[in-house]
């Protein structure tokens, strides 16, 4: 069952194709109503405790810079069996392999739950991710990759 060793990239694609998402996310910051500066937001696989451990370590940000703010986060957090998308087993699909065979089973359908987390300063950061952010999930998004 385990004799061919084989790597696909399917979850570094997903994982990939997640950060992606959310990699155009920006803070619009006011003075008086301008507009004062426009940041874009970085995003970083990882999980939450890293960056809370860093601000933890340094809570007024003083000591030179660990983190910039505001930053958003993800992690893989579970798969999960989808069997509401299971189809015949043995079903095959034609592909063209370079080892000369000319089939490959049908997949078996995994989901991918992936938490994505906000670190910001101040409300004012956080609202705004937010709100760019909410709109397109409800409550699920579907990626295909």
């Amino acid at each position: 069952m385990f004799n061919t060793p084989y790597y696909n990239e399917t979850i570094k694609k997903v994982i990939v194709g997640f950060g992606a998402l959310f990699s155009n996310v920006q803070v619009i910051r006011r003075n008086n109503g301008v507009t004062a500066e426009i940041v874009k937001v970085p995003i970083a696989y990882g999980p939450k405790e890293k960056f809370i451990t860093r601000i933890d370590s340094d809570p007024e940000l003083n000591a030179g810079v660990f983190i910039t703010l505001p930053r958003l986060g993800f992690e893989i957090t579970g798969y999960n069996f989808n069997s509401s998308e299971m189809t015949n087993r043995n079903n095959k699909i034609s592909c063209a392999k370079t080892d000369g065979t000319s089939f490959v089973y049908t997949p078996v359908p995994y989901d991918v739950n992936i938490q994505l987390y906000a670190l910001t300063k101040g409300t004012e950061d956080g609202l705004a991710i937010v709100e760019q952010i909410l709109p397109l999930f409800t409550p699920e998004y579907t990626l295909t990759i």
